[in-house]
């Protein structure tokens, strides 16, 4: 029974909710998420959990090494702060009087009435019922009812931070106002609050973090650089610590026990004590990146913050390790994808001024990135591939342009004779005949016509002002763009440009046309603008946002999107005629500066490192439920069903050799059209060498858009034993895959009957994945959750055991082993 217990206990635990939806987005840089962190908790040496933009919450179950990110709130609003009073009850608080409640653990979250529209940056529950919140605006809420009801008061005007409550009547409060105090303090379990701050000597900004060790021994830190210790319960305050600036905030403190301690601060640095206070020294971490939160639990901690930045410690913080998968989180200005498999993006330094420059790789469709051997002192800020080895990048001045045709291995400069030493490069467009163009910052264009070996510098159509965009309609139309509503046309294949009527002060980013006459331009103030007289005339179209929209990208004439700053994205499947929010969970910090599109697949590129991969039709029409492939001597089988249908033509089949990424047609089924039903499918590589392939599905539409599949993964052998491997992902939602191996029986190929079931935790039989014969080789298949209804069913540990018996008595093999949802 204690084993039971225990177990369940850990289910809670390690368990959040998800929304299901259709469209699905993927973080590919920074891993887990982009999101900042803005605050951290250790619930158990286990059970670590992040809350962040975008109602981000990143959770670990084995002490901060593996993460999953999920999102609760559905209108992606920022989580400033969170509260767990009991191991199953919490609440987090954020953006827009945001509160949400779980009473299960984090399983599922539910909405509570702030009475705020103020953005909540505190949150502390002495138990379960009794809680406070401080806000925006000098905010102070109350709930005694575990926040079925919240009271709305105040202390003074400015931003109220944080709170902390020792007991039922004794709490301190921090703020940003030097009229109301910065410091203040209640006895009266908040009806009433006093000044305190005479007593933090010296410190000159607000406070922002306030923990107490013991019911005497508590920490405050403040934007001013500071920390201050008491150990008379907040009579009187000393200063411990100061970073050695007074604009350097310290966001938030931590004790792990009575003496040790940690504070998250700026430029990825920690703060540490060994002697419950006394001392305090300064701990540079591997990022530059602001460490928003810290956590602390005995031995172990978790600090945090800006660009979804993790670093874990088991060793009261002597060591760090990063948890954050990302070869770049500074801005990322654009990209360019020869193939859906092999894209590059480029960008560089913003945390540390401008002083150098990336260019990212990726050879397996994002899922992994490195940065190539180029080298710059400045950002990148322009991208193009004509091929996956021949491609160009631009960064500043008349030399600033280079080439590479080995797929970045090495890089050539070419000399342009265009603007001066800081004209910035902002876009490269080139065609495969070898005409291309160059977008300067001084307001010029250089233009080569055979591929880069010599280059001719022209007028944008104005002077002075910078050149931002570059949209080459056919080899004798071409627009360029930028700030003060300059545009520009050249109709004689860019050997002059000649400025457009003005389009006001919106400072234009971005363009896209479908022919000579018909395109769209954005830029600043959410501006967006349509022509069909090739220029002549703008029609400002209703924009859904005020924001500064950097990008706009057309797959076809119908369905388009586009990014802008604070963590909009927006699409239209109308033409441009309305525009729909994405439910990308970004973020507000976050700003989307280029989209691009390849074979059905969309990339979102943009600041602290972001990219983000989902599909460019946002209305999948085909709902692929699963895809399995096995290996059947020399044959691979693979069988795929779908649940619905709408205008499927066909599916093809395509295989690639290894991971090098060849991909090659192998072969086609006829879709079934328009179907509401499930619908089965299969499709035998035959006579296959041993090795091994790659498989995917190319699902094509009557109009002919397509999407591709996820990519199965097949070793062309026979196994010399039985083998039940470990599901990948794990922990997974809403789909994991399930390897296993059937070895030929005193070299014969004796079918073999199998079954591999799923049970929940109770043993029950939740989901049969394969029950028949299969002959000797390797499979793999894939457990899909999103169809399941058994009663109970949700997020917790599942079992899935792999049962083999040979017909002609050659014994039997039996594997369990678990997993994980996450929902």
């Amino acid at each position: 029974m204690k084993l039971f217990l225990r177990l369940f206990a850990l289910i809670l635990i390690i368990s959040t909710n998800t929304y299901s939806q259709v469209f699905d987005w993927e973080w590919q840089n920074p891993k887990p998420t982009g999101a900042d962190h803005n605050f951290a908790l250790i619930l158990s040496p286990s059970d670590y959990m992040l809350f962040g933009n975008g109602g981000a919450v990143s959770r670990s179950s084995n002490g901060g090494e593996a993460w999953m990110t999920l999102y609760i709130d559905s209108l992606s609003r920022n989580i400033n702060a969170a509260s767990f009073p009991t191991a199953t009850t919490g609440y987090v608080a954020g953006t827009s009087g945001m509160i949400m409640k779980t009473t299960d653990g984090g399983l599922t979250w539910n909405y509570q009435v702030s009475n705020t529209t103020q953005t909540i940056w505190g949150i502390f529950f002495l138990n379960a019922d009794t809680g406070f919140a401080t806000s925006g605006g000098g905010g102070l809420l109350k709930t005694y009812d575990g926040g079925n009801t919240w009271t709305a008061g105040s202390y003074g005007t400015v931003t109220n931070y944080c709170i902390y409550f020792l007991n039922s009547s004794t709490g301190f409060l921090g703020s940003s106002s030097a009229t109301t105090g910065r410091l203040v303090k209640t006895t009266d379990g908040g009806t009433s609050w006093t000044d305190i701050s005479s007593l933090l000597t010296g410190n000159s900004g607000t406070v922002r973090s306030i923990t107490f060790v013991n019911a005497n021994t508590g920490f405050v830190s403040t934007s001013s650089g500071l920390i201050y210790k008491t150990t008379d319960a907040g009579l009187s305050w000393t200063q411990v610590f100061t970073i050695g600036s007074t604009t350097t905030i310290i966001y938030n403190l931590a004790f792990g026990d009575p003496q040790n301690g940690l504070a998250a601060t700026t430029l990825g640095r920690v703060v540490r004590t060994t002697d419950g206070g006394a001392t305090w020294s300064l701990v540079q971490l591997t990022t530059a990146k602001g460490l928003y939160s810290v956590a602390a639990l005995g031995t172990g901690a978790v600090a945090a913050g800006d660009a979804g930045t993790i670093y874990t410690t088991a060793d009261y913080g002597a060591t760090f390790v990063k948890r954050t998968n990302a070869p770049s989180q500074e801005q990322l200005q654009r990209a360019s994808f020869p193939s859906a498999t092999t894209g590059y993006v480029v960008g560089g330094s913003i945390s540390t001024g401008n002083s150098f420059g990336d260019v990212l790789k990726t050879t397996d469709g994002g899922a992994t990135w490195v940065k190539t051997s180029f080298t710059s002192s400045t950002r990148v800020y322009s991208v193009c591939f004509l091929t996956e080895q021949l491609g160009y990048v631009g960064v500043e001045g008349p030399t600033g342009l280079h080439k590479t045709t080995d797929g970045g291995a090495t890089w050539t400069a070419l000399n342009t004779g265009t603007g001066v030493s800081t004209s910035i490069i902002y876009d490269i467009d080139m065609t495969e005949s070898g005409v291309g163009y160059a977008a300067y910052s001084s307001g010029h264009i250089a233009k080569t016509t055979n591929g880069g070996d010599t280059w001719t510098a022209l007028p944008a159509g104005w002077s002075g002002a910078a050149c931002y965009d570059i949209f080459i309609v056919n080899p004798s139309v071409i627009y360029a763009l930028g700030p003060g509503g300059r545009i520009s046309k050249s109709v004689d294949g860019g050997a002059t440009f000649g400025q457009l009527p003005s389009l006001g002060t919106t400072t234009l980013y971005s363009m896209h046309f479908f022919s000579p006459d018909t395109g769209f331009v954005v830029g600043s103030s959410g501006k967006i603008l349509r022509t069909t007289d090739g220029g002549g005339t703008f029609s400002e179209i209703t924009s859904p946002v005020t924001t500064t929209i950097y990008v706009v990208r057309f797959l076809n004439r119908q369905t388009g999107w586009f990014g802008a700053s604070g963590g909009d994205v927006y699409y239209t499947l109308d033409g441009g005629a309305t525009w729909i929010k994405s439910k990308i969970r970004i973020g507000s910090s976050q700003s989307t500066r280029d989209i691009q599109f390849k074979d059905g697949i969309l990339w979102l590129i943009g600041t602290d490192g972001m990219i983000m991969r989902g599909y460019a039709d946002p209305l999948i029409p085909v709902e692929l439920t699963s895809f399995t492939a096995a290996v059947d001597g020399k044959d691979v089988i693979l069988k795929w069903t779908t649940g619905t249908e709408t205008n499927n033509l066909r599916f093809d089949i395509e295989r690639a050799d290894g991971n090098r990424g060849n991909w090659r047609h192998i072969g086609s089924v006829d879709g079934r059209g328009n179907s509401v039903t499930p619908q089965a499918y299969n499709f035998v590589d035959a006579n296959i060498a041993a090795g091994s392939y790659s498989y995917r599905l190319k699902q094509v539409d009557y109009d002919g858009s397509f999407t591709y599949s996820k990519t199965l993964n097949v070793e062309a052998e026979i196994p010399a034993e039985f083998s039940l491997g470990n599901n990948y992902p794990n922990p997974f939602n809403p789909s994991t895959v399930i390897k296993y191996s059937l070895p030929m029986i005193n070299d014969q190929k004796s079918p073999i009957k199998v079954t591999l079931k799923v049970f929940d935790i109770l043993g029950r039989d939740v989901a049969t994945l394969v029950n028949g014969e299969q002959e000797p080789g390797s499979y793999q298949v894939e457990f899909n959750t999103s169809g399941i209804n058994t009663p109970g069913y949700g997020s917790g540990v599942y079992y899935y055991q792999l049962r083999a018996e040979v017909s002609s008595g050659g014994g039997s093999f039996v594997s369990t082993k678990k997993m994980l949802l996450v929902k």
